[in-house]
């Protein structure tokens, strides 16, 4: 079994790849695109990303901020999967 404190930079506090500890976290941004996760198509539903990245290499990882109303959001979308056969709709 892995040890989740190995696996994630946002956990270990050290790059997977050259296991540097000068790791930056940059807070998911509603504004910016590559800062956040539409649950839906009109943008009402967003769940942000929080960034970490290595200062050494650049490897970087991506990890939802998921609070209440996102973790709602997350169940209700998970039950609509479970009774259809497939994933082909998305909210």
């Amino acid at each position: 079994m892995i040890n989740q404190e190995t696996r994630f930079m946002k956990i270990s506090k050290e790059c997977l790849k050259c296991h540097s500890h000068d790791i930056v976290k940059i807070p998911g941004n509603q504004n910016i695109a590559e800062g956040r996760l539409l649950l839906n198509m009109w943008g009402t539903k967003v769940l942000l990303l929080d960034k970490y990245i290595c200062m050494n290499c650049g490897y970087y990882e991506k990890f939802a901020a998921i609070d209440k109303n996102a973790r709602k959001w997350l169940n209700d979308i998970s039950e609509k999967n479970k009774k259809q056969d497939d994933f082909d709709e998305f909210v």
